[in-house]
């Protein structure tokens, strides 16, 4: 990732923020937005969509690089079970892969079958990988078309940013460190895998097996060294309504 960082500047430095910390709302977005491309500047905001853009395509291309096709053939056949639409897509041709994600492409796709017209197999695993990245592009574009367009309001044909008011608490999306505090609170999820008699690694994967995260932040969340701020009282506010 190193070698990423030092081409394209800062910008990486920011989407790893934004990924592993998942407590950026609307608002901070359109701040962040605002200071990083100097009051909305087009070129600015073009630039570091275009660098938003590769760095999703080379974390992404890189994770279905390094996937068990085992994990993969479970999943499909759990959509199979459950009667579920498997997740498609369209796919082009990359041009920018390593050889290394290359051979470990066909690797997967002799495993499984080839993946064109494809399978999104981020949406089947991997849905909330990129969810603060995907929901910060959105707000890009929509600024970029509201802008080229010379309109002070969002376009109604652009990009639709991510539903997920539904998903706010108090206007806040809840970031690791609160959904771990709520599992623990209602299901004693951390007390009951700390019994289980798996190696610590295998504690960690579960984990992140159930809150749809990487191990490195279980990891962190069970070890209490997660780094995303706490929304401590509106964690506490939204367990006593539970409760009401």
């Amino acid at each position: 990732m190193e070698n990423h960082k030092s081409v394209l500047n800062k910008s990486f430095d920011l989407f790893d923020d934004i990924r592993n910390y998942d407590n950026y709302g609307k608002f901070d977005f359109l701040n962040l937005l605002n200071q990083r491309t100097n009051g909305f500047d087009l070129d600015f905001m073009k630039a570091l969509l275009s660098d938003l853009n590769l760095y999703i395509n080379i974390e992404l291309e890189e994770m279905i690089s390094n996937l068990d096709p085992t994990q993969l053939d479970i999943q499909l056949k759990s959509y199979e079970i459950s009667g579920l639409k498997i997740p498609m897509l369209k796919r082009t041709q990359r041009k920018d892969l390593s050889i290394e994600q290359k051979s470990k492409r066909k690797k997967l796709e002799k495993s499984i079958g080839e993946l064109s017209p494809v399978i999104d197999i981020e949406a089947i695993m991997f849905p909330f990988e990129f969810y603060g990245l995907r929901e910060f592009r959105s707000i890009i574009i929509n600024k970029i078309k509201e802008i080229e367009l010379g309109s002070s309001e969002s376009v109604k044909n652009g990009v639709k940013e991510n539903k997920s008011k539904s998903l706010l608490i108090e206007g806040k999306r809840l970031n690791l460190n609160d959904r771990f505090e709520v599992a623990k609170k209602l299901f004693d999820i951390e007390s009951k895998i700390r019994k289980l008699n798996i190696s610590e690694t295998e504690k960690y994967k579960l984990l992140a097996l159930i809150l749809d995260i990487n191990e490195t932040n279980a990891r962190h969340l069970m070890n209490g060294k997660y780094q995303g701020k706490p929304n401590s009282d509106i964690v506490k506010n939204y367990l006593d309504s539970l409760n009401k």
